[in-house]
């Protein structure tokens, strides 16, 4: 027996003996999120030809030279556009999932790995919240599988946007807000799935899925009040669960958060699109299976016809679980209009601070395969259990285990229909993706190259910096940098003295200088963009007139050791670090003081 979402009982369907299994669950989701992958996974060392590939792959490799190459916290990155930051820029990814996979299994191999970590993720999390809301066996099965192999996330990686990928992560977030209701360990452990969401994708996914727990959060707290008095769950529970998840998140990556912080002060991104949609085109692009195209043409974001069917058909049993998640399959695609027709929440939402910038509202969309497809997935379930009730008929054994196999391969037949629709059609989106061979990898003496921002990942790949700059942040590109010297460090003027660069990497450069006694005045100079984090022990750093790096040097022979070392990232990661290591004695305190005290408040907040 499974107690449903109004605390009634409910016998679990036949299904959910074998779907409950974690080695068979997981066995499922590494074979179906193999073969939903199978072009790309054959061919690791093969890249999409989309512009987005060449461009996020430059930074992956830019991480990749700094954490295994040189064994340094990727926090600056001298590849692109003369140096710029890399933890605090929110475009990359340079700490997470993808890095350490990339560590453990090389460049190549780590990439590839990473799309399916997240799409085996993305299936787990979509089957516990659908066991969440009351579902269980073939029908939680069919939720995770279809919200993780949904048009959205295909056409994430037909796009060349693998950052995207951390949209998978949103059912374990989701998880943790509701279930955090009545328990805060669960609060902390969203908050903890958030983190990594942020880390792995901060630009798009950890804003709008954030929008979507903050509506979700309101929604709860609306139906307290509603029900006050009448309700398990107190008002003010949602808000302070949502805002202690975001306190977790906030600290667990605090090391990233405010570099990244600091850096969209001073060079905010700015977009200027007010992209809004249809109704009928957000349907389009989630039930028409239309040949591919753009990320706004029919079946971008695609889970199919015949899984909205089977959710209609929770509706029209009068299965209470479904209430829940069709309500917010309503104001999902609410928000993937991005209009003030309807509910309008979209608009109010960009209305608010920090979150101006949001973009392509039709990304919720991908919210809606989630709730689409946990609807019907109590769909499967019903019809199950019915099929199971009707079987059921004589006393024994053997009928009893006729009748649960027959109720399963039903539920399995009728889950097949609209998972194998979705995932044909989005799979298909996939097999002509990788057809661009990877950037051969050489060590050769870092230098500045004029590059080309069409072809990004050729210039970190071949140790090379580029100077042809495309970023959402107007980072700033110093008008002195060249990619054309005869050498990336010298002495300013020319003819003080000589400097030779001893050793380099990316968060740190040697460099012999040797002036004569009498010269005063002269400078280092490095051919990279100034930053303040840019250290140089007892010799001042400064900018020169034409942005470029440069150290006060004494007369006579030196020895100039430059290090970035970025205050903001050191003070995040004592934060995070608190942070990870105080969240599990804070619970283990509060469960302790929990068994001292019995009658104690459930509720309390950490």
């Amino acid at each position: 027996m499974r107690h449903g979402v109004h605390g009634h009982a409910i016998p679990l369907p036949p299904s959910a003996a074998v779907a409950e299994r974690g080695w068979v669950r997981w066995t499922l989701w590494l074979a179906l999120a193999a073969a939903w992958l199978w072009p790309g996974l054959t061919r690791p060392t093969m890249l999409g030809g989309a512009v987005d590939w060449s461009y996020f792959t430059a930074h992956d490799i830019s991480a990749y030279r700094s954490l295994v190459d040189h064994g340094q916290l990727p926090a600056w990155d001298p590849y692109a556009c003369g140096g710029i930051p890399m933890i605090g820029n929110l475009q990359t990814r340079p700490i997470g999932l993808t890095a350490l996979l990339t560590w453990l299994f090389g460049l190549w191999p780590g990439l590839r790995l990473s799309l399916l970590a997240m799409v085996v993720l993305g299936m787990e999390g979509g089957y516990r919240y659908a066991r969440h809301r009351g579902v269980a066996g073939v029908g939680a099965l069919l939720a995770g599988a279809a919200f993780a192999t949904s048009g959205r996330l295909a056409q994430a990686i037909a796009e060349g946007q693998p950052g995207l990928m951390a949209f998978e992560l949103a059912p374990w977030a989701l998880l943790g807000l509701e279930r955090g209701w009545r328990d805060w360990r669960a609060a902390s452990v969203g908050g903890l799935w958030m983190a990594l969401s942020f880390l792995e994708g901060g630009a798009v996914p950890t804003p709008l899925t954030a929008v979507l727990l903050l509506v979700v959060a309101l929604l709860r707290t609306g139906v307290a009040l509603w029900r006050r008095g009448h309700d398990e769950v107190a008002p003010w529970r949602p808000l302070a669960v949502l805002g202690w998840m975001a306190t977790v998140a906030a600290g667990v990556a605090a090391f990233r958060l405010l570099p990244i912080a600091e850096s969209l002060w001073l060079w905010p991104r700015q977009w200027q699109s007010q992209d809004v949609y249809t109704l009928g085109h957000v349907l389009n692009m989630m039930v028409i299976a239309e040949p591919p195209g753009s990320h706004t043409a029919n079946g971008a974001s695609y889970f199919g016809a015949p899984l909205l069917l089977m959710a209609t058909v929770a509706l029209l049993l009068r299965d209470k679980r479904a209430i829940w998640p069709a309500l917010l399959f309503g104001i999902t695609l609410d928000l993937a209009t991005g209009t003030r027709d309807f509910l309008g929440i979209f608009p109010a939402i960009r209305d608010l601070p920090v979150l101006e910038n949001l973009r392509h509202p039709m990304r919720f969309g991908l919210y809606s395969a989630l709730f689409c497809a946990t609807c019907a997935g109590v769909a499967i379930d019903a019809l199950e259990l019915a099929l199971h009730h009707r079987l059921q008929r004589r006393p024994g054994d053997a009928p009893r285990l006729l009748a649960a196999l027959l109720a399963a391969s039903m539920a399995f037949g009728l889950a097949l229909w609209p998972l194998s629709n979705s995932m044909i059609f989005t799979g298909k989106r996939l097999a002509g993706v990788f057809d661009r061979p990877a950037p051969l990898m050489v060590d050769q003496p870092f230098r500045q190259s004029l590059g080309n921002r069409w072809a990004a990942d050729t210039w970190p790949a071949l140790n090379l910096g580029t100077l042809s700059c495309f970023e959402e942040q107007p980072f700033p590109q110093a008008i002195g940098l060249r990619g054309d010297r005869a050498a990336e460090e010298f002495v300013d003027p020319p003819e003080a003295g000589t400097a030779t660069r001893l050793a380099w990497t990316p968060q740190g450069i040697d460099v012999e200088v040797t002036l004569a006694d009498d010269v005063t005045g002269a400078s280092l100079v490095v051919n990279q963009n100034y930053h303040r984090a840019w250290d140089a022990g007892p010799r001042a750093t400064f900018a020169r007139p034409d942005g470029l790096l440069a150290v006060r040097l004494p007369p006579g022979r030196s020895l100039v050791a430059l290090r970035f070392s970025d205050s903001a990232v050191g003070f995040g990661l004592a934060v995070s670090g608190c942070f990870l290591l105080g969240l599990p004695l804070l619970h283990h305190r509060r469960q302790r003081r929990r068994r001292d005290e019995p009658d104690g408040d459930e509720g309390e907040a950490p």
